[in-house]
């Protein structure tokens, strides 16, 4: 169990990742982003999770990247960084999901009175970008990327309602299956013609 105010800082550092990799452009970055914002998770499973429980998840997170990571790193391709103002526009949406979060955090508290305050905004925004970062792209990475970091901010927020064995080692193989299925898509992509920007 770690320290109520660590657990603050890993659920905001998971906010400020979650904002990274919606504007990231290069993959590299965003692999390593995913490594790290699973590693905050894993802090904030500590405050109601046991150790091995919340290393299962911590487990399945880095296995999902190294999958993503290896099915990345054998496309051969020269890409092209996408426009400044793109990444522009990506930030702003962010920052107008954290307060569209922070101003329906009487509904939230409603809907989870369980949890923490800190968590449960934490845990509504990384989701709610990782959500925007799915719709926001047709590339498998980012798609991919963006349902395990939804995931994960559903993860912060579901901890506090169950703690059962069974479902934790469920959520870790449906991280698997999610980057299983995005490497798959990213090796598929190969075959075609052109190549989607990231």
């Amino acid at each position: 169990m770690l320290d109520a105010q660590w657990t603050q800082w890993a659920v905001w550092l998971m906010v400020a990742l979650a904002l990274f990799l919606l504007i990231w452009p290069d993959w590299r970055g965003l692999i390593v982003g995913l490594a790290v914002l699973e590693a905050a998770l894993v802090a904030v499973l500590l405050q109601v999770w046991s150790l091995p429980l919340a290393a299962t998840q911590l487990i399945a997170g880095w296995l999902a990247g190294a999958m993503l990571a290896i099915a990345q790193n054998l496309r051969v391709r020269n890409e092209a960084p996408p426009p400044l103002t793109g990444r522009l526009v990506r930030f702003l949406a962010g920052v107008l999901t954290l307060a569209l979060v922070f101003s329906s955090s009487p509904a939230l508290a409603q809907v989870w009175p369980a949890v923490p305050g800190p968590v449960r905004l934490g845990g509504a925004t990384v989701a709610l970008l990782g959500i925007m970062q799915t719709a926001w792209s047709r590339h498998p990475l980012r798609l991919t990327i963006g349902l395990l970091t939804a995931l994960s901010g559903f993860l912060a927020l579901y901890a506090w309602q169950q703690q059962g064995l069974l479902l934790t080692g469920l959520l870790a193989m449906f991280q698997v299956l999610v980057a299983w299925a995005g490497s798959y898509l990213i090796h598929q992509i190969q075959t075609l013609a052109g190549e989607d920007a990231l």
